[in-house]
């Protein structure tokens, strides 16, 4: 080409592209992408030179750069890939450079909080074995008072004072008895008072140490179900349509490409995010140096299994033969996989990205009133349940007087 400029431009999505400015200003470039429209300038004896000024506060996608620059023949060579279902879009295109999938990738479970493992311990099995007990034996109590003395009280019949305090695991009074049937019931009310103490003390000192996870979303039923959201860019969002329709409500797009980049390399889970499998081999990366992981990915979550990324190329381009024979000798001796690498190390030596683990503040820290949400919630219900009895105890006795004074005028 006897050193003939090329025009050309370029996105910058990691690890496909890249550029910065170091420490001395000048612009440097790499991403497996870039450094192979530069080896092909390099091998053919070409300049290259940016079509229009990089932007470094918000990149160009590389579908704008596409529509607004490829398509109107304003570049020889973009550092850019495309990829297509239909066969007629491929006539302006190298061969395949690079075979991807697309993903989606969500949070990893988080352990619960203080509020939710008190929820799953003061649970409907919990209560329902006090429940049930506690009725069980006051009603045996009562039975065999009513056998053995001829003594029923209607107030013990199923909650007795005597009993409750036993069931879990208090001390209790023990009224004086001969019968065997009796010495039962105790034994009985102090195993299970025993059981349920050991197994709330063991429960408790497990879940706090080491309280559980949420449940995992692993499926797009999974996400659908769940109150995450994906933070798509728009127009990719465009692009996909027809793929995410059937789970559109899952996803937020918004109109600023460089917000979303900055939330995925931050690792901000308060979004789910779409990535290509080659940028999400450098995030997991990153997590490899994490205690525990933030981000996860499953096969279920794949929106793309297959898909085949190659450079888009003016029409009827004469640079689309050597372009095509030198992606052969690239995939022979592996530099697209050396090249991704050194994309990696570019970013962590420009610090987008960090191995360095998100600090989470560890000290102790006081329960406050939200962590306390289900012991509030037992005390009211219980208080508010003592009220309503107290209420009807005052109108049945003073119904209890008022057909006492019908019956017998005389009376006080």
């Amino acid at each position: 080409m006897h050193n003939k400029t090329l025009l050309t431009y370029m996105d910058r999505t990691p690890p496909r592209t890249l550029y910065y400015k170091d420490r001395q200003g000048k612009l440097r470039l790499n991403g497996f992408v870039a450094r192979f429209v530069m080896l092909f300038a390099e091998r053919f004896n070409a300049n290259l030179q940016m079509a229009f000024p990089l932007n470094f506060e918000d990149p160009s996608h590389y579908s704008v750069i596409i529509e607004n620059m490829v398509n109107l023949n304003r570049l020889d060579i973009p550092m850019v890939m495309d990829t297509s279902p239909t066969i007629n879009k491929w006539y302006n295109m190298t061969n395949s450079l690079h075979h991807d999938k697309g993903l989606l990738v969500v949070p990893c479970a988080k352990a619960l909080s203080k509020r939710e493992v008190y929820g799953k311990l003061l649970n409907g099995a919990f209560l329902g074995y006090i429940i049930i007990c506690t009725m069980a034996l006051s009603l045996a109590r009562s039975l065999i008072d009513y056998v053995f003395n001829r003594q029923l009280h209607f107030s013990r019949l199923l909650f007795s004072e005597l009993i409750f305090p036993g069931v879990l695991g208090q001390p209790f009074s023990i009224t004086h008895f001969s019968n065997v049937s009796s010495k039962i019931i105790y034994l009985l009310l102090f195993i299970a008072g025993l059981y349920l103490n050991t197994l709330f003390a063991v429960s408790v000192s497990t879940l706090f140490t080491h309280p559980p996870k949420h449940r995992q979303i692993e499926t797009m039923q999974d996400l659908v179900k769940s109150p995450l959201q994906i933070l798509l860019y728009d127009v990719e969002a465009r692009v996909m349509q027809e793929h995410i329709r059937p789970y559109r409500s899952v996803f937020t797009t918004t109109n600023n490409y460089t917000y979303v980049l900055g939330m995925r390399n931050s690792f901000n889970s308060s979004f789910g995010y779409y990535f290509s499998y080659s940028a999400w081999l450098m995030m997991s990366s990153v997590q490899s140096f994490y205690q525990d992981k933030i981000f996860c990915t499953y096969e279920n979550l794949t929106l793309f299994p297959n898909l085949r990324w190659a450079i888009p190329l003016p029409h009827n381009s004469p640079y689309k033969e050597g372009l095509n024979y030198l992606i052969e000798l690239v995939k022979a001796f592996g530099l697209l996989e050396a090249w991704h690498y050194s994309t990696f190390f570019d970013m962590l030596r420009h610090k987008e990205l960090t191995i360095s683990e998100p600090q989470e503040d560890m000290t102790p820290k006081a329960l406050t009133m939200a962590d306390m949400f289900w012991i509030w919630i037992i005390i009211v219900v219980g208080l508010t349940t003592a009220m309503a009895v107290f209420l009807m105890e005052i109108i049945w006795n003073h119904r209890n007087k008022l057909i006492k004074s019908k019956v017998d005028p005389h009376s006080e």
